[in-house]
C-alpha cells in the first residue's frame, strides 16, 4: 500500500509539472518544468512507470507529454528490457488503446500507435509474438466504426515504421522489412484495396459521408505507403537507372496491373472533394509509376495505359478537383510520371492520346503562366 501511495504521489507530481508546461504559467516556470519533466523520464526507472501513467492519469496534459515521449523512452532503456518486457509494454499499449482509443485526441493516439509500432520493429527478428501485431489490429478495426478509423491509423504507421531506416543498424533492418514484405505487407495493401472497392460498390457501411470521406483518408495512407515501401533497398537491386519507377515485386502485379482497379481510382476521385483528392490522386500517380516488367505483357501494359489516358483526360476536361493546390500540384507530378514511364510510341496507340494531350499541353501552359498554380509540383 505505500508503494502504491508513493506512486500515486508521484504520478500528482508529473501532473503538476505537465500542467506547469502545458497550461498558463511563466516562461520560466515552463521552462523548470521542461527540465524536471526530462530528468524523470530520462531515469531509467521511469520506463516501468509508463503503465501506471496511462491507467491512473485522468490528466490531458500528462497523457500528451508521456506519449510524445514514449518512442524516446523505448529507445534509451530498449537494451534492459528483456523479451517479455518488450511484449508486456507493447500489449498495454494496444490494450490502453482497445479501451479508450475513441476518447483520445490524435496526438496521444498517434504517439501511442507508433510506439506500438517501434517496439514491434525493433523485436520483429528476435521474438515471434510480435508477428501478431496484424490480428490485433484487424481485431480492433472489427470493433465497429468508431475503432475502424482507429484500427485503420494504425496499421498506416505500421507500415510508415517498417520502412523507416533510422532505428537500427542497415543490415538489421534490411532483414526486418524482408521479412515484413513477405508476411504482412501484402496483407496489408490487399486489405486496404479491398476497403476502396467496398466503397465504390456503395457498401451501406459507409453510408454516412463523414465516416466513408475518414476510412478514404485512411486507406489512401495506407495504400501510398505501401506503394512507396523501399523494396528497392530489400532486395539489394541499388543499380536501376531507371527514375521514378516503383519496384514492386512480381507478386503484386494481378493488383496493381489492373486497368479495373485503376479505373475504380478514377471513380473514386471524381466522387470526392479536396483534401481527399489530392490523396486519391496521389494513389493513382504512384500506380502510373509501377515498373514496365510487372505487366504481364504489353497487352495488359496498353490497356492500362488506356484506361489512364482515358481518366487524366477526364479530370482535365472537368477540371475536377484541380482549384485545390495540393490536388493540382499531384497532378502534375502524375504528368510527369506519364511522360517518364511510358514512350511516346505506346502513348500514341491509344486511342485517346490526341485529345489527353491537347489538353495536357494546354495545362502545362497555363502552369507555366500562373507559377502560383503550380508552387510545389
Amino acid at each position: 500500500r505505500d508503494d502504491i501511495e508513493m506512486k500515486d504521489e508521484d504520478l500528482k507530481y508529473f501532473e503538476n509539472l505537465c500542467n506547469m508546461l502545458y497550461g498558463p504559467s511563466s516562461q520560466q516556470e515552463k521552462q523548470k518544468a521542461d527540465e524536471e519533466l526530462t530528468k524523470i523520464m530520462k531515469n531509467p526507472s521511469f520506463a516501468n512507470d509508463v503503465e501506471y501513467v496511462l491507467k491512473y492519469s485522468q490528466n490531458n496534459y500528462a497523457l500528451t507529454c508521456l506519449s510524445i515521449s514514449l518512442k524516446h523512452i523505448i529507445l534509451d532503456n530498449w537494451v534492459s528490457f528483456n523479451a517479455d518486457r518488450r511484449l508486456e509494454i507493447r500489449n498495454s499499449l494496444i490494450d490502453y488503446i482497445r479501451n479508450n482509443g475513441p476518447k483520445l485526441n490524435s496526438l496521444v493516439f498517434r504517439s501511442l500507435s507508433q510506439a506500438i509500432s517501434l517496439i514491434t520493429k525493433l523485436s520483429w527478428i528476435s521474438d515471434r509474438r510480435h508477428r501478431s501485431l496484424l490480428d490485433s489490429i484487424e481485431g480492433i478495426i472489427e470493433m465497429g466504426p468508431a475503432y475502424s478509423i482507429i484500427g485503420l491509423d494504425m496499421m498506416s504507421d505500421f507500415v510508415e515504421q517498417m520502412n523507416l531506416p533510422n532505428t537500427m543498424d542497415s543490415t538489421e533492418h534490411r532483414r526486418t522489412a524482408t521479412q515484413f514484405i513477405s508476411e504482412n505487407l501484402l496483407d496489408i495493401f490487399e486489405y486496404a484495396l479491398s476497403v476502396f472497392r467496398q466503397i465504390h460498390n456503395g457498401n451501406p457501411l459507409y453510408s454516412d459521408p463523414s465516416y466513408r470521406n475518414a476510412v478514404l483518408e485512411s486507406i489512401s495512407s495506407i495504400v501510398s505507403r505501401c506503394l512507396q515501401f523501399d523494396f528497392q533497398g530489400c532486395t539489394g537491386d541499388e543499380g536501376s537507372d531507371e527514375v521514378w519507377v516503383l519496384q514492386l515485386p512480381a507478386t503484386w502485379e494481378g493488383l496493381v496491373c489492373n486497368s479495373n482497379m485503376l479505373r475504380m481510382l478514377f471513380d473514386i476521385y471524381m466522387s470526392v472533394e479536396s483534401p481527399l483528392t489530392r490523396s486519391v490522386l496521389e494513389i493513382i500517380m504512384l500506380f502510373a509509376s509501377v515498373r514496365r516488367s510487372l505487366f504481364r505483357d504489353g497487352t495488359a501494359r496498353l490497356e492500362f495505359l488506356n484506361v489512364l489516358i482515358q481518366g487524366v483526360q477526364k479530370c482535365l476536361e472537368m477540371g475536377y478537383g484541380l482549384t485545390d493546390e495540393d490536388t493540382y500540384n499531384m497532378m502534375c507530378q502524375l504528368l510527369g510520371r506519364l511522360k517518364s514511364n511510358f514512350q511516346l510510341s505506346e502513348l500514341m496507340k491509344t486511342p485517346g492520346y490526341a485529345p489527353c494531350f491537347e489538353l495536357i499541353a494546354n495545362f502545362t501552359c497555363t502552369s507555366l503562366r500562373d507559377w502560383n498554380a503550380c508552387s510545389n509540383s
